[in-house]
């Protein structure tokens, strides 16, 4: 399951999860969860009773064998939507020790990343480092000027889409061993 921790529609963190999907191999099935901006701000005291948003989040995750999540660095921070929708999984146990795949395809945002895997590992979740990958100036996971089409067919980018599923394929296969 693919998550974009962006409501921008220009997202190129959405844009990396959908040139994923298109670049999924055959025997994974992807989806990207598109509905983060219905889910309300966080309230301990509906957490008994979440709304329908919540409960519809919740039931996305609980189907996933790996969450990939892609977020965006905000002023030094992780985005304030997707934290909100980590919120409510607090108290929610079905989703510990979670595999997680959290690429981070900007060359510049590394305090966010630290801080979202620091959120990751208190809630429960279980960071896979060889299936986050980290863009570089070398190896960039994206290029802002192409479409996600145009990613998963490019020579370059379509060989960093392909390592990803081979890394999630490889854990997935030693997890069921």
């Amino acid at each position: 399951m693919g998550v974009s921790g962006s409501l921008r529609a220009a997202s190129l963190n959405t844009r990396f999860l959908h040139a994923l999907s298109l670049a999924c191999p055959q025997h994974i099935v992807f989806h990207i969860y598109d509905k983060l901006g219905s889910i309300p701000p966080f309230n301990v005291d509906a957490d008994e009773k979440p709304p329908k948003a919540v409960l519809d989040w919740k039931a996305f995750l609980e189907q996933s064998d790996m969450i990939v999540l892609a977020s965006p660095e905000y002023a030094h921070g992780i985005s304030g939507v997707l934290k909100n929708a980590l919120d409510w999984l607090v108290s929610d146990y079905q989703l510990l020790a979670r595999p997680i795949a959290f690429p981070n395809i900007s060359v510049r945002a590394s305090i966010a990343q630290k801080q979202m895997e620091e959120i990751l590992n208190t809630m429960g979740f279980s960071v896979i480092d060889s299936c986050s990958p980290r863009a570089s100036t070398n190896a960039p996971l994206i290029n802002p000027d192409l479409s996600a089409e145009e990613i998963a067919a490019h020579p370059i980018l379509s060989l960093q889409l392909t390592a990803f599923w081979k890394a999630v394929s490889n854990f997935l296969i030693e997890r069921a061993l």
